[in-house]
């Protein structure tokens, strides 16, 4: 999934994205902006999203930024399920809060999930 104009460097080791949600109806398309935070222990509320990201070919388009991205189906369909919930908001996911392309970036945001995932005010498991 290229989706590499969401990416600024992230300016430093203690900083991440989150993606803000918005309401919509069921079939309206999911609407999202990536937001930097620039010191995760200091960030306001967010959900952490667990989930097995499927297939990497099987993605849908959602709206980020204004741009159309690419997302796993399953990814999809969990932002379209809390969506569905009213549970819009910051979420931390990371196959679209990580540069995935950045090899650099990845290997330092995978050595502080464990932080990411703690200071979630919520963490979801999505199984589908």
């Amino acid at each position: 999934m290229a989706n590499d104009f969401l990416y600024t460097i992230l300016p430093s080791t203690r900083s991440i994205r989150l993606l803000r949600l918005y309401p919509g109806a069921g079939s309206d398309a999911i609407v999202t902006s990536m937001e930097l935070i620039e010191d995760y222990s200091e960030s306001p509320p967010y959900y952490a999203l667990s989930y097995c990201w499927g297939d990497a070919n099987d993605v849908v388009g959602l709206v980020c930024n204004g741009k159309t991205v690419q997302a796993t189906k399953n990814l999809y369909n969990a932002l379209h399920h809390f969506r569905q919930k009213g549970q819009y908001g910051l979420i931390w996911c990371d196959a679209l809060c990580i540069n995935q392309r950045d090899i650099s970036e990845r290997n330092q945001q995978i050595s502080i999930m464990d932080k990411i995932y703690r200071r979630a005010s919520r963490v979801y498991v999505w199984l589908g």
